[in-house]
């Protein structure tokens, strides 16, 4: 399903330390609020690094970021 929603292309993102430790908290079904609290940083700043994650990704929801970071490897169940 992602190879074909991403045009099959496996080019592996460079994510940021911060933008590495959204994904797996978005991975882990932690909402924004969430991260924002185990983080210790602002709502705002985690809606950016999720934005940047899906930038990344080129995906537009948190289930595609998932099953990107799956198959890409940079996220492990």
């Amino acid at each position: 399903m992602v190879h074909l929603a991403d045009g099959g292309e496996d080019r592996i993102p460079s994510l940021s330390n911060r933008e590495h430790e959204v994904l797996l908290w978005i991975a882990r079904g932690k909402s924004n609020s969430d991260i924002a609290t185990i983080l210790d940083i602002s709502g705002s700043s985690v809606d950016t690094y999720v934005r940047r994650v899906f930038d990344k990704l080129n995906v537009n929801h948190r289930i595609a970021a998932i099953l990107k970071g799956l198959h890409l490897g940079l996220v492990r169940l």
